[in-house]
């Protein structure tokens, strides 16, 4: 009897629309039905086959140490019939005669001294599939804003339009558990805003109304800033005093005014620290016709916390118009509009920053009206910088084959140049 599998029998609905031009009537091998959508190991083959040459190739070689300075090399990778388990999203009672099959469509002839592409002595690992797309799409945006279309840029919409299409549903992998990228801000959270105080004047008028004077300022006052372009009002905070202290970049002998805001409402917030560990979607197939585009998307969303959370250079505030726009297409164009977005911050290790978003033109309303927050009173501080303390820590540089470069911070990739 031929073996063959039915339509039912196949678990990835993008597997089985991509066999529907093979279908033929056959008992299926795996339930036993007769069905006239069923096909045969060959027609299953010849669908897989391409998808696994594409995504997949054979592991280097690498050398182990064992105990009594024991060595050995061992074949990066997964052996093939589970490489094929992971493409099809299943495992088929039949595996050895597709694995044969896969094998025989290997047009490598070895006489000639071919390499052949399919072994089933060999391990595999997935090909890296890189954003170059994105990357060079978010630069064409930044260009865009930057010599063109500053106010419209249909660059910079439809790129956030692909980026950030359903990111209210992604999960990050943080330890084992899932957790959501956005993120609800409850009632009572605590946030922080600092500001340099030139005199003792200032501080005297800062203890008369604490939440006017280090609070956001007026419109005329609002300077470009990561998230806001020059004269529009956010509200950047930190989630404690030192960080707070920490983004204002404070020189020695500068004094430092302190508040403490609580939350009045439940704030909805994107968490950009937790998108840099974002997962594809369990659910995704190798056989859907936007794979490679949602793989790269996330491998890009992955970078862009690096993107966002750079410090603002000054002189260079042109080079936020980006993400300046980038914060009100969250706030005010996504299908799920943000109150704000969660960083991490650029000075203080460990920090972390939030900016809000003002749902009012009219800066005089008050900072509970436009960003559900409100001033905790008699939590004015004032601090001294007596020292600014600078700390190195060992970085990796490594070429890549394809002559780019990346640069590692410990077990974390914070430059690399397919971004630039």
């Amino acid at each position: 009897m031929t073996t063959a599998i039915c339509s039912s029998c196949i678990e990835d609905a993008h597997l089985r629309e991509a066999l529907k031009g093979h279908f033929e009537e056959l008992e299926c091998t795996e339930c036993g039905e007769v069905s006239d959508e069923a096909v045969t190991v060959d027609s299953l083959t010849a669908v897989i086959e391409p998808v696994l040459r594409e995504h997949f190739h054979q592991g280097e070689q690498e050398k182990h140490f064992g105990e009594n300075d024991s060595e050995w090399w061992e074949q990066a990778g997964e052996p093939l019939n589970e490489v094929i388990q992971e493409v099809t999203g299943q495992y088929f009672s039949f595996e050895d005669e597709l694995i044969g099959a896969v094998c025989d469509l290997d047009d490598a002839w070895i006489p000639d001294g071919d390499e052949p592409i399919w072994d089933t002595t060999a391990n595999y690992v997935s090909r890296r599939l890189r954003p170059y797309e994105f990357a060079a799409n978010w630069a064409t945006a930044i260009e865009d804003v930057k010599r063109s279309r500053r106010f419209y840029s249909t660059a910079a919409r439809q790129l956030f339009d692909r980026l950030f299409s359903g990111v209210q549903h992604m999960l990050a992998v943080d330890n084992g558990e899932k957790l959501p990228v956005s993120i609800e801000m409850p009632v009572g959270s605590e946030l922080f805003r600092a500001r340099v105080c030139s005199s003792v004047e200032t501080m005297k008028t800062i203890v008369s109304d604490a939440a006017k004077h280090v609070g956001p300022p007026p419109g005329e006052l609002a300077k470009a800033g990561r998230m806001n372009p020059e004269g529009v009002v956010v509200l950047y905070a930190a989630y404690d005093a030192d960080t707070a202290r920490a983004e204002l970049r404070p020189a020695i002998g500068n004094d430092l005014a302190v508040i403490k805001l609580i939350t009045t409402r439940p704030l909805r917030v994107l968490d950009l620290e937790r998108l840099e560990r974002v997962t594809a979607p369990s659910t995704l197939s190798y056989f859907q016709e936007d794979f490679e585009e949602q793989v790269t998307r996330h491998a890009f969303l992955r970078r862009l916390h690096r993107l966002i959370s750079q410090p603002v250079v000054p002189g260079r505030e042109s080079d936020y118009l980006i993400t300046q726009m980038m914060a009100e297409y969250l706030a005010y164009v996504h299908e799920e509009q943000f109150d704000g977005i969660k960083f991490s911050s650029a000075q203080k290790s460990g920090g972390t920053n939030v900016v809000l978003l003002s749902r009012f033109a009219d800066d005089t309303s008050s900072i509970d009206d436009r960003y559900g927050v409100t001033y905790v009173a008699d939590n004015l501080c004032f601090s001294k910088t007596t020292g600014v303390q600078y700390m190195h820590v060992p970085v990796t540089y490594v070429e890549r084959d394809d002559g780019g470069s990346i640069v590692y911070f410990e077990d974390k990739t914070y430059y690399d140049d397919d971004m630039e």
